[in-house]
């Protein structure tokens, strides 16, 4: 007996908890290459009822009367479909027949398959009958569209390889054999599509106990983290770019930097939209981030900025041995070698001259009565650099300036330069290029000892925080476009103006992996933030089916104007001249 709970006891430790929280793991393809995990009931309850049901969207919904969608939206599970798990959406990268493509399936658990198998025969059309095969029961809809297939337990729809289905359907249409029986290769070719789709989707229907998401931690940690919308990808480059993006062995070599197994977690709270990404390191790529401590945001540089609106703001800061590490461990060092040879400068000085950290801002002053005229009148851009080595950064200088006469007396450098000019200022410590002398000048005389913005005083512990201020650049964007057509322009800035901020942090190393937030945030801090985007959807849809109506009305008026228009006789024909008389000489008579 003691021997039988020591075995019984090991058996279950090798069992992932997870299995027994969702059953969906047990189907999804090995290959998957991303798994994207929601809940469209539970996303549905963040607008009220009420909200939904006043809605433009509900009413169009609603035209037809459809009591089968009516009851659906008043009670889910008459669908069969069991709501209390979410449905997982897997892409699988295909390269079949050396055609790149992905194909996309949908998963669902069923809970009453009577009950799903009724509503899909109440959905589908008459020429597209379910198909029974043993236990797995299968529904094509349209030619060579999505298959919706499904057994007791689980439903799939599927989507097929698009570039597989058009490469050759092209070449099907383009055989112009003389004795091509057109028809009969359609029927061919449906019939061997159908197969090909009824044998993708039971494979899909089919348990697969050895299943390696089962022991994916990754994976398993995030499924059974709390999240509106949860994601996972491999980390893998897209097959599609292959032999088309000239630098796709760049991005797969970036790539690699950020792991092979990457999460986020998507949450819609009040006023913001959150997001949180964990890109996992494994083997030597990990060993080199627990070597090197995680560096901060250089604060002294935010504590010079002008007093004026911040627009936009980019900063980060690196650990040098760690750069160094991954280069050399990625590959990036020979492309890095080969590259330095087309560049005429010493590529090293961009290194040696400046320090690790660096900001990007791009500010709206509040004294714009100091800024020079211009296109840029009233905004601030400048870029900051710790500097390192000031006879280093001389020697950068001497090489960029010879590069730019160069430029200028080939004349391939005026229209580059044309309306960019920027000013570059810098001491013993800091380099600083503007668009405005007195801009860099300030900047770098600033002792750095301004007040932090409060809302940036939370990041200081991060590497990397970029920032973006929504709602002013897009009040900016619509004082430009003055003189347009001010209705629309307004309606299309009160939807874009319901943003305030973006904002994107992270880069630090913890617990095996680089981790990332962003925030998107509303102007309403109160209403929940998937609420105010299904009222913008609604509002443009609203509008969009006003603009409709109005072209309608306006294109009937005219029909009927022209029909009202009284036709006008037709014009007498031309009068003819006179005829002319002959003149026939009279003879004289003797007499």
């Amino acid at each position: 007996m003691k021997n039988f709970l020591v075995a019984l006891t090991v058996l279950f430790s090798q069992v992932p908890v997870f299995s027994q929280q969702t059953p969906l793991i047990k189907y999804l393809p090995a290959g998957a290459s991303m798994v994207m995990s929601f809940n469209p009931v539970k996303l549905a309850t963040k607008i009220p009822g009420e909200t939904f049901r006043q809605s433009f969207i509900y009413r169009e919904m609603m035209k037809n009367e459809n009591t089968d969608l009516k009851a659906f939206l008043a009670d889910p599970s008459v669908s069969g479909i069991d709501f209390t798990r979410d449905l997982l959406v897997v892409s699988v990268n295909d390269s079949s027949g050396g055609r790149t493509g992905t194909s996309f399936n949908i998963f669902g658990l069923l809970k009453d398959e009577s009950l799903f198998a009724g509503t899909v025969r109440k959905i589908a059309k008459e020429d597209d009958p379910v198909h029974t095969y043993g236990t797995n029961k299968i529904l094509f809809t349209g030619k060579g569209g999505s298959v919706l297939a499904w057994n007791e337990e689980v439903f799939v729809f599927n989507t097929v390889n698009k570039k597989n289905l058009q490469l050759e359907l092209s070449e099907l249409y383009s055989d112009t054999t003389g004795d091509v029986d057109f028809e009969k290769k359609m029927e061919e070719y449906n019939f061997r599509l159908r197969k090909t789709q009824r044998d993708a989707c039971f494979e899909l229907l089919t348990p697969k106990p050895g299943n390696p998401f089962y022991y994916n931690n990754p994976f398993t940690s995030l499924m059974t983290t709390a999240g509106d919308i949860k994601l996972w990808n491999n980390g893998g480059p897209n097959p599609a770019l292959r032999g088309i993006n000239p630098m796709e062995q760049v991005f797969s070599q970036l790539q690699s930097l950020a792991g092979k197994n990457k999460t986020s977690v998507i949450n819609f709270e009040n006023g913001k939209i959150s997001g949180h990404s964990q890109s996992y390191m494994e083997g030597p790529l990990a060993d080199i981030y627990k070597k090197y401590p995680t560096a901060t945001l250089n604060t002294e540089l935010m504590r010079r900025l002008p007093a004026g609106t911040l627009l936009g703001l980019v900063i980060t800061s690196v650990n040098t041995g760690l750069a160094k590490e991954m280069i050399q461990q990625t590959g990036l060092n020979k492309m890095l070698d080969s590259i330095k040879s087309k560049i005429p400068f010493d590529l090293s000085l961009l290194t040696t001259a400046f320090k690790n950290n660096m900001m990007l801002a791009v500010i709206k002053s509040d004294n714009i009565q100091e800024q020079p005229a211009g296109k840029m009148q009233g905004i601030e851009f400048i870029l900051a650099i710790p500097v390192a080595d000031k006879a280093k950064l001389e020697e950068l200088k001497q090489a960029v300036t010879k590069i730019m006469d160069s430029l200028k007396t080939s004349g391939k450098g005026e229209k580059m330069m044309k309306d960019f000019k920027p000013v570059v200022r810098y001491n013993d410590s800091l380099f600083v290029l503007s668009l405005s002398e007195n801009t860099a000048t300030a900047f770098l005389n600033n002792p750095g000892t301004g007040a932090l913005p409060e809302w940036l005083q939370s990041y200081n512990r991060y590497p990397m925080l970029m920032s973006l201020n929504l709602k002013e650049l897009v009040s900016m964007l619509f004082q430009k476009k003055e003189g347009g057509n001010g209705g629309k322009e307004q309606q299309i800035k009160n939807l874009t103006g319901r943003f305030d901020q973006l904002v994107i942090s992270g880069g630090n190393y913890e617990n095996g992996s680089l981790n990332s937030s962003m925030e998107f945030r509303f102007s309403n801090q109160e209403e929940n933030a998937l609420k105010q985007l299904f009222d913008m959807i609604n509002m443009a849809g609203e509008e969009s089916n006003r603009a409709k109506a109005e072209s309608s009305k306006e294109m009937k008026k005219e029909r009927m104007m022209m029909e009202e228009k009284p036709e006008l006789p037709p014009p007498p024909p031309p009068v003819k001249p006179p005829e002319k008389v002959k003149m026939v000489p009279v003879k004289k008579v003797k007499g």
